[in-house]
């Protein structure tokens, strides 16, 4: 599942950045793990996904990593002097906020490991309007500073000449703020 339908994004973008559906949805997969990787979390949706964590002591309360949880299909527990898994029923633990992905174990403690098998993450439904604008922004971005005639060079002078470097701009400042106000925090 991607953050933006293809032809919403290449709409949104517009033609001079990419020219064929196959250059969209490349534009797009990169923009989606650039966010991805700025914000330190997964944002598409991804079904089946398993998560295997360790436990502290006493905890009842567990944040799946990628969120919004939607559903959550198979939750497993050890102990660390065993080897099998064990399944915990689902009337055992309650998915108390899927925005927040916090799986709650309930009448007592989670185990020292649990393993999670769930579906989290965006679609182009649910993905929140300003990723959605910040990764058309960064297609943009990205689009006008690959053409040639676009790309900027900074000379410095030196005492003995000049030298020229190539200026580096990674990230549009919309997208940088975007995915900064959207990194995960867990207490």
């Amino acid at each position: 599942m991607t953050l933006l339908s293809l032809p919403d994004f290449r709409r949104r973008v517009g033609d001079l950045a990419v020219e064929h559906l196959d250059q969209a949805e490349i534009l797009l997969a990169e923009v989606t793990a650039q966010f991805e990787q700025l914000t330190a979390r997964k944002w598409e949706q991804s079904a089946g996904e398993v998560w295997l964590t360790r436990v502290n002591e006493r905890s009842l309360v567990i944040w799946i990593p990628i969120t919004p949880v939607t559903a959550v299909t198979l939750v497993e527990s050890r102990l660390m002097a065993e080897s099998a898994w064990s399944t915990i029923e689902a009337t055992e633990y309650e998915l108390v906020d899927g925005p927040s992905g916090e799986l709650q174990r309930l009448a007592r403690y989670w185990e020292d490991r649990v393993r999670i098998t769930y579906t989290g993450g965006h679609t182009a439904s649910t993905c929140p309007a300003d990723v959605q604008n910040a990764l058309v922004t960064q297609a943009r971005f990205l689009s006008q500073r690959r053409r040639p005639e676009a790309i900027a060079l900074k000379g410095k002078a030196m005492k003995d000449g000049s030298s020229e470097f190539m200026e580096r701009a990674d990230y549009h400042p919309l997208f940088k703020s975007v995915a900064a106000s959207h990194v995960r925090r867990i207490l």
